[in-house]
């Protein structure tokens, strides 16, 4: 039971924090539309719907975004909970590209 207890503090003390990173950086995509560098925009199909929504936005504005949704992922993805597998393929293609 106690694992279950501080299992759940993290996550909320996690989720607090995306919440205050995303209330800081509202309304700041306009901020990247001179970037010049290629970007990767990963996001799982199963992450909370605010990250599809920053992704969208920020993959609209940059001009050498590539966006990718990675089907059955949440946000822990690339971690061994998720399928580090598909994401690192994901980098290794991105990176192979010219």
């Amino acid at each position: 039971m106690r694992l279950t207890a501080i299992g759940s503090a993290s996550t909320l003390r996690d989720a607090f924090s995306d919440m205050q990173i995303i209330r800081e950086l509202a309304d700041t995509a306009q901020d990247y539309t001179e970037l010049r560098a290629r970007v990767l925009l990963l996001g799982g199909s199963k992450s909370p719907a605010y990250f599809s929504v920053a992704l969208d936005k920020l993959a609209a504005v940059l001009p050498h975004a590539r966006r990718m949704t990675l089907t059955g992922l949440g946000h822990s993805g690339p971690e061994n909970d998720g399928d580090p597998v598909v994401v690192a393929q994901a980098l290794r293609d991105f990176f192979d590209e010219q």
